[in-house]
């Protein structure tokens, strides 16, 4: 399985999002993970969570996902 960077800013800036999300739907948990989707240069294109998590998963993003809109 290939090495994929992520932008710690990046991870952390999906992690709150969905932290946030989580607290307000009464599934945050501590520590709290993410997937998140990741370009060549280690922007998040795309993330979620969902409650049982148990560690954070980084994918590529497909080609389509990493243009910006």
């Amino acid at each position: 399985m290939e090495e994929i960077f992520v932008q710690p800013a990046e991870l952390e800036s999906a992690r709150a999002l969905w932290k946030k999300v989580a607290t307000e739907n009464d599934w945050d948990s501590d520590p709290f993970y993410v997937q998140v989707w990741v370009d060549d240069t280690g922007l998040v294109k795309d993330s979620v969570s969902f409650k049982g998590m148990d560690h954070d998963i980084f994918l590529p993003a497909e080609e389509d996902e990493k243009e910006e809109y």
